[in-house]
């Protein structure tokens, strides 16, 4: 079976990829480790001869030679496992060269401290604890007793004098070597300690196994959470440019079946001219017989039923294959879907639809699944609603940016705090499963307050939406830049910051507006010399991509992003802590603002970030006339998938 590279980081959703990856890191810390004990050999040798202890310093000398040179070559074939495919078996095999080698360095230091007497025999433990945590007990044992005989083999030797006895301490009584008994009883006691350390270590590898497949498990479902969550709040930001009922909802449905791992999904809404439900999108269904609209008293018990409900449940659709008259169950049963999960959309106390999971597996959908799709269904409502506003309000520019930003910034506290609590257990810090469920609950807790706050914002905001559709022109961005530019050029002189431009000298229009192409430019370029120290540079390009495109990118040499706020840079009012640092000034929109803008123009913005080395932000921008087809074709072209 084939594998993938393996890193050093501890935690995987495979409890073997776990254990495999567990084991590579410490068999890296053995070759850290190695090199240690190749300076302690040298400098235990120099001191033991300091000391009068008559220790051959040369012969520890080459021992410590050998052992750096196995090391360098277990170090060069360790580099290889980040780069290839590795099965467990080659990790075994790793583990066990390393340790046979060890075993001839520990015998040579142990005959050159005195053989049977020698203190460094307690060496061969050591590395049978790591061997019994690393390695499974049949091989630990075999390595155990290839010790022992080597040992027994020394002391043997030194008995019969084919090896020149080399004792630490001259003025023995006896030659203890020589002593049959003494020598027995060395390797009783030796064959005792190792082998009881073998059930030990073999008892706590097993005791690791097993909790590292507990933690695992525990930390997938956790991940699974915290996806879905964050699956959640990507889908809302994305809703947020929508603007267009149909598409929209289209949009929805897929994103419902991706985030759910389901095979279709749909939407009913209620008609506000004849208040009948009417399918309003689909996803992964067969819509050649599927009706517009229910009528009749199915469809009125049906409205009854999402309006004094809850969640719906049909764990085995099967049974309505036979209905005569054309159900939504008869519907889907005829598609080979088995289970279906309905939440009602909700204005306040207003009942707007109905959204609807099925997949082919029965008793696909449970109350924990209902938890995160009423969130999903509250965000849906909420831009189902906004849409609707914007297509009956044309005006009131100010409260509706006033309620976008609103929605956005008390959205995002609890989000963040769910991701926070959820991040806890992802990176490691909680290893308890009782502290990991105490986690989820206070999770879930955030996502009931969440859900009631969306509602409320909801009431809070009917009637007060506009739709501003940009009148999009043609405009000659090259000219804007060099204006922009012109008009930084001064600011970074003052702070001695230097400016490089470089711009293709034919460059085609983009549909844009004016003050759109500025406060892009703007917030890009004042941001770049505002984070970027005395001496810095900033670096701007414009490339012009075979007259398909415009790309640009702004680099300067500032303080960079934290990895920590690196996904949270476009959010609204969120500024990264080293920003806030060095400049409390700012209100934390402008990036948000600056990848609206581009997006409202058919582009899409990206960043790339080093803390303390820099930032590197790019945009591409389409060619006027380009359709939106070749406008995600430019996106996957250049791996940037809209976000």
């Amino acid at each position: 079976m084939s594998r993938t590279p393996l890193s050093t980081t501890p935690f995987s959703s495979d409890p073997l990829e776990v254990i495999d990856r567990q084991i590579l890191v410490t068999s890296l810390w053995f070759l850290k480790v190695r090199w240690i004990a190749v300076a302690t050999m040298v400098l235990a040798g120099l001191v033991a001869g300091h000391l009068g202890y008559p220790l051959s310093l040369p012969g520890v000398s080459a021992v410590a030679g050998y052992l750096a040179l196995a090391n360098l070559g277990f170090y060069r074939h360790a580099r290889r496992f980040r780069e290839v495919p590795v099965q467990r078996s080659a990790l075994d095999l790793f583990v066990n060269l390393q340790i046979m080698a060890d075993w001839l360095a520990v015998l040579a230091i142990v005959y050159l401290t005195g053989g049977v007497i020698s203190p460094c025999s307690l060496f061969f433990v050591f590395h049978i604890l790591m061997a019994s945590i690393l390695l499974p007990a049949r091989q630990t044992f075999i390595q155990a007793s290839l010790a022992l005989v080597l040992v027994a083999l020394l002391f043997l030797l030194e008995g019969l004098a084919f090896l020149p006895y080399q004792p630490l301490i001259l003025d023995l009584p006896f030659e203890v070597h020589r002593e049959p008994r003494f020598v027995v009883a060395v390797l009783f006691v030796l064959a005792l300690t190792i082998y009881a350390s073998i059930l030990l270590g073999n008892w706590v590898g097993q005791l690791l196994r097993r909790r590292m497949r507990q933690l695992t498990t525990t930390k997938s479902r956790l991940e699974d959470a915290t996806q879905r969550m964050q699956a959640i709040f990507e889908v809302m930001r994305m809703l947020a440019g929508n603007r267009e009922l149909e598409e929209m909802l289209a949009t929805i449905a897929l994103q419902a079946t991706r985030l759910w791992g389901i095979q279709a999904a749909c939407i009913l809404l209620v008609d506000p001219r004849t208040q009948s439900l009417q399918f309003a999108a689909t996803h992964g269904l067969d819509d050649s017989n599927r009706p517009d609209r229910f009528d009749g008293d199915w469809a009125s018990q049906w409205e009854t039923y999402l309006t004094t409900r809850d969640t719906l449940f049909k764990n085995d659709l099967s049974r309505h294959l036979q209905d005569k008259e054309r159900t939504i169950y008869g519907w889907l049963a005829g598609q080979q879907l088995q289970s279906l999960m309905v939440v009602p959309l909700r204005v306040g106390q207003t009942t707007i639809g109905g959204f609807c999971l099925s997949s082919q597996i029965p008793s696909r959908f449970d109350r924990e699944d209902a938890k995160y799709f009423k969130v999903f269904a509250d965000l849906v409502s909420i831009q189902i609603e906004m849409v609707r506003a914007n297509q009956r309000l044309l005006s009131h520019s100010q409260t509706r940016t006033w309620f976008f930003n609103k929605v956005a910034h008390d959205l995002r506290s609890p989000l963040a705090a769910v991701q926070s609590l959820m991040s806890l257990v992802t990176e490691g810090y909680v290893d308890q499963l009782d502290q990991a469920k105490t986690l989820v609950e206070r999770a879930s807790r955030r996502i009931e307050g969440l859900s009631s706050m969306v509602n409320e914002l909801l009431v809070m905001a009917t009637n007060q939406f506009d739709n501003l559709e940009p009148a999009l022109t043609q405009i000659d961005v090259r000219t804007v830049l060099d204006n922009m530019v012109q008009l930084y050029e001064v600011e970074a002189h003052k702070k001695g910051v230097a400016v490089e431009v470089h711009t293709d000298p034919q460059c085609p229009p983009v549909n844009a507006t004016p003050d759109g192409i500025e406060r892009i430019l703007s917030n890009l370029l004042s941001n770049a010399i505002k984070y970027t120290p005395r001496g810095g540079e900033v670096k701007v390009s414009l490339k012009n991509v075979e007259d398909r495109y415009l790309l640009f990118s702004i680099t300067d040499t500032g303080i960079g992003i934290p990895a920590e706020a690196a996904e949270h840079i476009f959010e609204e009012f969120y500024r990264a802590p080293n920003a806030r640092k060095l400049d409390e000034v700012g209100t934390g929109l402008g990036l948000a603002i600056t990848r609206r803008f581009v997006e409202d123009f058919g582009g899409r913005l990206v960043f790339e970030s080093t803390e303390g080395q820099g930032t590197t932000f790019s945009f591409f921008l389409p060619a006027a006339g380009t359709q939106p087809a070749k406008v995600k074709a430019i996106a996957r072209e250049l791996g940037w998938g809209k976000r």
